[in-house]
C-alpha cells in the first residue's frame, strides 16, 4: 500500500508541475471512491500544492461529493466511475 500511495502522490505532483498547478483533484474507481485512508495518505503530503482534505467529509464521503476543506486551494472530489455507462455508450456508438 505504501508504494501504491507513493506512486499516486508522485504522479499527482508530476501532473501538477506539468500543468503549473492544480484546480481540482478527483478520486474515482473502487479505491478512489471507497478508501478513506488511501485518500488521506495521498493528500496529506500534497499540502504544498494547496490540497487540504476535510477529515469529516473524507470519512463520510459518498460518490459524487466534495471532500476538500473550505481552506483548500484545490477542490477534491470523489466521483463514481460509472464504467457501465461508458461501455453502453461505446456499444451504442459501434451499433450506429
Amino acid at each position: 500500500i505504501e508504494i501504491y500511495v507513493h506512486r499516486l502522490r508522485q504522479a499527482i505532483a508530476a501532473m501538477a508541475a506539468s500543468m503549473a498547478g492544480l484546480d481540482v483533484l478527483v478520486f474515482t474507481g473502487g479505491v478512489g471512491e471507497h478508501a478513506t485512508e488511501i485518500r488521506q495518505a495521498v493528500c496529506e503530503p500534497l499540502g504544498f500544492l494547496g490540497v487540504q482534505l476535510a477529515e469529516n467529509r473524507n470519512e463520510t464521503s459518498q460518490p459524487d461529493c466534495e471532500i476538500s476543506d473550505v481552506t483548500s486551494q484545490v477542490r477534491v472530489f470523489t466521483i463514481a466511475a460509472r464504467e457501465d455507462l461508458m461501455l453502453a455508450r461505446e456499444a451504442c456508438a459501434m451499433l450506429e
